[in-house]
Parts: C-alpha cells; sequence; structure tokens
C-alpha cells in the first residue's frame, strides 16, 4: 500500500499534514481489522453476517485516515464502530464458538471508538474548512495562538487515548484465543484453539444450555451413550485445556466440571 498524506487541521489555509501509516493507532487499527477478519472466518458460521462484519472492519480500515480533522467523516466512522460492535454482539449470541473471542473484539473497536470521538474537532473549526465560513456562523480568530490551542488539545487526547490503552494493545493478539493458530501445521499439539472437532461441539453446546451448574462426569457420559468414558474424559480434558470449561472439584467418575 502506498502511503497516503492526509491533512489533519485546515485553518486559514494553513494545512498541517501527517502520514497516517507512521501513527500507533493505524497500526493497532490494522491489527484489529487482521483480528476481526480471523475470527469471522473460523467462529461464524451465518455466510452473511461473516461477510458483514468482514466488510464493516474493512469499511472502518479505510475511512480511518481520511476522517482525520474532519468532524463530519469522523461522526460517520464513529457510527460504523458502533454498527460494527452491533454484529459482533449477534455473531457472539448466535456462534457455537468460544464467547471471549467476540468479547475482545468488541472492547477494541470500543477503544478505537474512544479514540474517534476524543480527536474529533470542535464544531467551530468546520466553519474554517476550505477557508469558507458558513453562512451566519461567527468569524474566528486565525491567530496563531488560536492554532497552537487546538493544537495542544488534540496533542493531549492523543497522549490521554495512548496512555490509557497502551497496557492493553499487547494482549490483544496473545488475548484472542491464538486465532492465528489455524494457519500453524501444529494442530496437533494441545494449546488454545477455536477449531472443534464435531464431537467436543456437541459436548460443548450441551455446557451452553446449562450455564452455571455443575455437571458431573458420569451425567456427560450418559447424554453420549456411543462415546467410551476415555474419549469422553478425553475430550472434557480437551476442552478444559482450551479453557471452555474447567473442572470444579472431585475426581474420576465424581469429577464435576462447568462451562468457563
Amino acid at each position: 500500500m502506498d502511503n497516503f498524506v492526509i491533512a489533519s487541521l485546515n485553518v486559514g489555509g494553513h494545512t498541517e499534514a501527517m502520514d497516517f501509516e507512521k501513527t500507533d493507532q493505524w497500526h493497532k487499527l490494522l491489527e484489529l481489522t487482521y483480528a476481526a477478519w480471523r475470527v469471522a472466518d473460523i467462529a461464524i458460521e451465518n455466510e452473511f453476517l461473516k461477510s458483514k462484519v468482514k466488510q464493516t472492519a474493512a469499511e472502518i480500515l479505510v475511512e480511518y485516515p481520511n476522517a482525520l480533522g474532519n468532524r463530519m467523516k469522523m461522526e460517520e466512522l464513529s457510527s460504523r464502530i458502533r454498527s460494527q460492535r452491533a454484529l459482533l454482539s449477534l455473531a457472539q449470541k448466535t456462534s457455537n464458538s468460544r464467547e471471549l473471542n467476540f468479547t475482545i473484539l468488541k472492547n477494541e473497536y470500543h477503544k478505537i471508538g474512544t479514540v474517534v470521538t476524543q480527536l474529533m474537532p470542535p464544531v467551530a473549526t468546520e466553519q474554517h474548512h476550505y477557508g469558507v465560513p458558513k453562512k451566519g456562523a461567527p468569524v474566528l480568530s486565525e491567530s496563531a495562538g488560536w492554532r497552537r490551542s487546538y493544537k495542544t488539545q488534540s496533542s493531549e487526547a492523543i497522549g490521554r487515548v495512548a496512555a490509557e490503552s497502551q497496557k492493553q494493545q499487547e494482549k490483544v493478539v496473545d488475548n484472542m484465543v491464538e486465532v492465528r493458530s489455524a494457519e500453524r501445521p501444529e494442530t496437533h499439539r494441545a494449546e488454545r484453539s477455536e477449531v472443534l472437532t464435531e464431537r467436543q461441539k456437541k459436548i460443548f453446546q450441551f455446557f451452553s444450555k446449562r450455564k452455571g451448574e455443575k455437571i458431573r462426569l458420569k451425567e456427560i457420559a450418559q447424554v453420549f451413550p456411543d462415546l467410551t468414558d476415555r474419549t469422553v474424559r478425553n475430550d472434557l480434558r480437551d476442552l478444559c485445556t482450551k479453557k471452555l470449561i474447567v473442572r470444579s472439584d472431585g475426581h474420576g467418575q465424581a469429577s464435576f466440571y462447568k462451562l468457563v
């Protein structure tokens, strides 16, 4: 992708430019878009919803650099981010896969939305775009002092957002439940992954219907009479490794499990 230079501020014909690809927020949004696509491919079965989530993620990505410095476009971008969070909530509701992925994605989009809101120019600055004030609008001072004030406020907003989100950003890829592991060949290893066998999906659905309950191993085995106790135990152990369920207490046939 070529580097696009965008105008972040235009006051009285004076334009300050910045390369959006050199900003931390751009790289974080790019990584978030990639994660949203991977989760959609792995965890969303409905093709329409999968396509919509990926399309909206891409639209947010491409609209972000062009929206900087333009209040109207930033408001539209903020609205699209809210739409993406709504789509992810629907996907979370309908998916049989781990819910944590969708929660993490929604939280990260909320952070991006906070960035957009805090970087949104004051309404008054829109009156000076293209050097033509709106009809009936008061004429604002174009002094160097006013420009310095706007720049200072924007810099402070960026600093606050960066300070609040920096601690969380490095955890995004790790907390995404190894969504990239589907691209690696070591799928035989017992690691956290969204890939479940059909049998494990049925067991997980059984737990989902009894959310919050402690379920005894013997009871689980009775629900799946075609499976041996050893097979059930192996599947439960794998689901525990993937942190989808947890063994609460007991041992052997007296073991109890519950949904995380």
